[in-house]
């Protein structure tokens, strides 16, 4: 899959448009359109590093990343895991291992995953 499809689906992924993106990267949407409508397989690195920025995805993702719903989250985790300082980084791994063990213990017991286990946690950004 090439660059210019990726981005299309990032871009409905995100719920976002062409036009937000454009003034959100200091890019033209004329150039995004571009990407997108020739389905690019060759950008220039500083245009894609900024797309890659402002849509939380790694560079790779556009090399080598799937576009479906699981690989965009990871990507999107990687990308925001890689801005986070030293501190960030340790408590983001602290939390991924407790709830490691709390998932680990729950199917160890024969529980089934609770109903909130489907639901998104609360963005403490928007409370």
């Amino acid at each position: 899959m090439s660059i210019g499809t990726k981005l299309k689906s990032l871009i409905d992924y995100r719920d976002t448009n062409v036009n937000k993106l454009a003034k959100e990267t200091n890019i033209s949407p004329q150039t995004i359109y571009g990407i997108i409508k020739r389905d690019n397989t060759k950008v220039d690195i500083g245009i894609l590093q900024a797309l890659a920025d402002n849509l939380n995805v790694t560079l790779d993702f556009f090399a080598t990343g799937d576009t479906n719903k699981n690989s965009i989250e990871e990507e999107e985790i990687i990308s925001l895991y890689k801005k986070l300082d030293a501190y960030g980084k340790e408590a983001v791994r602290l939390i991924a291992k407790t709830e490691l063990e709390r998932v680990k213990a729950q199917a160890q017991s024969g529980q089934a995953p609770s109903a909130e286990a489907d639901k998104k946690p609360v963005d403490p950004s928007k409370l």
